[in-house]
């Protein structure tokens, strides 16, 4: 089964971090999403995601760090373990990394408007219940 962090970034104005995947990405590509990472074999998901913020955005430190279950999901043929997580930072600039080609704050509202990949529903409910 193969684990992933999923992160909802927010910033102080409560506007929420989407990237927008690259044209060539296996997994959803240019869809946007929220900063995922796989968890490397032995690898915590706390370690998972220190590693997985910064390598996608450059983010070394968040304000708040909100945790939630795990759940499963089936994800075409695969199963997916997700660890949920919710942070808050006091500022916008963002480094994205090649998996990505742009990025936006969005309000909650304007999130479904965007060609998004389908996990961001998910990650959505557990934490805004939408």
């Amino acid at each position: 089964m193969i684990e992933n962090i999923v992160i909802i970034i927010e910033n102080k104005k409560g506007e929420i971090l989407l990237l927008k995947r690259s044209a060539y990405e296996k997994w959803y590509p240019k869809k946007w999403c929220f900063v995922a990472e796989k968890l490397k074999k032995g690898e915590m998901p706390d370690e998972c995601f220190k590693r997985g913020i910064f390598e996608e955005t450059g983010i070394k430190d968040c304000q708040k760090i909100e945790k939630k279950d795990s759940y499963i999901v089936k994800d075409g043929k695969f199963k997916r373990k997700i660890y949920p997580y919710r942070c808050k930072i006091n500022y916008n600039k963002i480094k994205i990394n090649h998996e990505h080609s742009d990025y936006k704050w969005v309000t909650i509202d304007k999130i479904f408007a965007l060609d998004i990949a389908r996990p961001i529903e998910s990650q959505l409910k557990i934490f805004y219940g939408i």
